[in-house]
Parts: C-alpha cells; sequence; structure tokens
C-alpha cells in the first residue's frame, strides 16, 4: 500500500511539476566548482558539442570516467559530471551541465555524496522528481538513465540508507517512465560485499574494472532506446 502511495504521489508531483524535496544539504556555491564549468566552457568553445548529445552528468564516478569516450566509441557523448557534487549542486548548475545541449539522452549518477553529508535517504532520493521534470522540461523525448548509488568498501557502512534511497528512486523513475540501472548486484561480491577490484585506491571511487561494468550496461540500454553508434544506424 505505501508503495503505491508514494509511486502516485511521484506521478502527480511529475505532471504538475510540483517539487516534492525536503531539506538539501548546503550547496558548495559558485566558488567551488568554478573552475570545473569554466573548463566545460572552454571545451564547448573549442570543440561545439553535438547536436543529440548523450549528456553523463552527477557527482565523481561521472567525472573521473576519463575512458568515457573511448568506451562510447561512436556514441556523441559528453561527460559533463562535476566531483563532489550533491543533488542541490546538480540542480543549481542543471542549466549548465544538462539544459543548455538539450541532450537526446542523458545519464545521471548522483546522491551519493548526500547520504555521506548525513542528509536522509528519501529527502535525497525525492530531488529526482525536480531533476526528472526538468529534463522533460528541457526536451520532453529525452530518453533518461539513472543509474542507482552504487556500494563501495569506503562507504559500506551507509549502504542501508543508500538502499533506501534507491529503493524510493526506482518508485520516482517508474512513475515518470525513465529507466534506472541497478549496479549493486554486478558490483557485490559472493561474501555480500562490494568487490575490492572495482575500486582505485581509496576504496571509493571505481577503477578501470569497475568503469566496463557499467559500460556495458549503459550500452546495452541505448541499444534498447534504438540509440546506435555511428554507422551502426537507429531506430527511427
Amino acid at each position: 500500500m505505501c508503495a503505491r502511495l508514494c509511486l502516485a504521489v511521484a506521478i502527480a508531483a511529475l505532471r504538475s511539476g510540483a517539487v516534492a524535496r525536503g531539506a538539501p544539504v548546503p550547496t558548495a556555491g559558485a566558488g567551488r566548482f568554478a573552475d570545473q564549468i569554466a573548463a566545460f566552457d572552454r571545451e564547448d568553445s573549442a570543440r561545439p558539442p553535438p547536436a543529440d548529445a548523450i549528456v553523463f552528468s552527477g557527482s565523481s564516478s561521472i567525472r573521473r570516467w576519463t575512458s568515457l569516450t573511448n568506451d562510447f566509441a561512436g556514441w556523441p557523448v559528453l561527460n559533463r559530471g562535476f566531483g563532489g557534487s550533491t543533488m542541490s549542486d546538480l540542480l543549481e548548475r542543471f542549466d549548465r551541465v544538462i539544459g543548455v545541449y538539450r541532450p537526446r539522452a542523458v545519464v545521471l549518477y548522483c546522491g551519493e555524496n548526500d547520504i555521506a553529508l548525513g542528509r536522509d535517504a528519501t529527502e535525497t532520493a525525492n530531488d529526482y522528481v525536480e531533476l526528472l521534470r526538468r529534463c522533460r522540461q528541457v526536451r520532453p523525448d529525452m530518453k533518461i538513465l539513472v543509474v542507482l548509488m552504487k556500494p563501495s568498501p569506503k562507504r559500506w557502512h551507509l549502504w542501508p540508507q543508500m538502499a533506501i534511497a534507491n529503493q524510493r528512486i526506482e518508485q520516482i523513475c517508474a512513475g515518470a517512465g525513465v529507466a534506472t540501472l541497478d549496479v549493486a548486484p554486478a558490483m557485490l561480491g559472493p561474501n555480500g560485499e562490494p568487490r575490492p577490484e572495482l575500486y582505485v585506491e581509496d576504496r571509493l571511487h571505481m577503477s578501470a574494472a569497475g568503469y566496463r561494468i557499467w559500460s556495458e550496461r549503459i550500452r546495452d540500454w541505448l541499444t534498447r532506446e534504438g540509440i546506435a553508434p555511428a554507422g551502426a544506424g537507429s531506430a527511427p
């Protein structure tokens, strides 16, 4: 009953444009991300972004994806992640990192830092109502994939809260007709804990092996959505 009620609320909020947000963590302020945003500006000036781009945005799991272009060879991908960002930071900079491109598709990963800063799991997840609303406002036919929060050795003690947030995000996305990607099953070992080889020395950010897992599953999603790499053709 509760799950159905939550889902109904999410659908109503998305249709009406209402923002179902809890108390956010304080934003970092414009200064903290100034260098990263300025780098995006320089990149766009030097090499105009493609039409119908596939934008990857969110926190450091996106920001540190240095192999993104190679992992999605043939697809017009743009990395617009900025490390350390929270949901509030992503919403505050939405126009600059997503909206300005009017992308054909967007891959989102954010919320983990909110939980690490002590924010309530459900409040964190509820920010996706507004984030998805803004994506649809920019381009109603935008394809959206939300990557659910990953388990990591460093933040394993926070995994119960992240799991609650992930469940709520799934409800919100289902109500909006948005796909989610649950990476946890592939990133947990036989002992039920994070696989250490999927992370670099800080035990938080992913290694190349971790990104291979994400890449394979996101490429599968793009294919299902009829978004093919250049030269392969695509569904209308």
